[in-house]
C-alpha cells in the first residue's frame, strides 16, 4: 500500500508507483470519486490520445487556408472576366 502526506495547502505527492500504474505525469488531470464509506477512487481523465492531440485542429486550419485561397482565386478570375468599365 502506498501512502502520501497532505500538506498545509491540501496537496499530496502521488507516489511514483501509482503515477506509473495510472500512466500520469505533470499536467495530467485526475478525477476523484468517493465510494460509500469505503474510500476514494482516483481515475486519470483522458482526453484525445497524446499523439493525436491537435490533429483535427491542424486539419481545420488547413481547410481554412484552402478556403481563403479558393475565394481569392475565384475573385481574381471574376475580376479578369468582368473588368471594371
Amino acid at each position: 500500500m502506498e501512502k502520501a502526506k497532505v500538506t498545509a495547502k491540501g496537496q499530496i505527492t502521488i507516489p511514483k508507483a501509482i503515477r506509473e500504474a495510472l500512466s500520469v505525469g505533470r499536467g495530467d488531470v485526475l478525477a476523484f470519486r468517493i465510494d460509500d464509506g469505503i474510500g476514494v477512487r482516483v481515475f486519470p481523465v483522458r482526453s484525445a490520445p497524446k499523439p493525436l492531440r491537435g490533429f483535427l485542429a491542424d486539419a481545420a486550419g488547413a481547410g481554412k487556408r484552402e478556403d481563403a485561397w479558393l475565394r481569392g482565386t475565384l475573385r481574381r478570375r471574376a475580376a479578369a472576366k468582368h473588368p471594371p468599365r
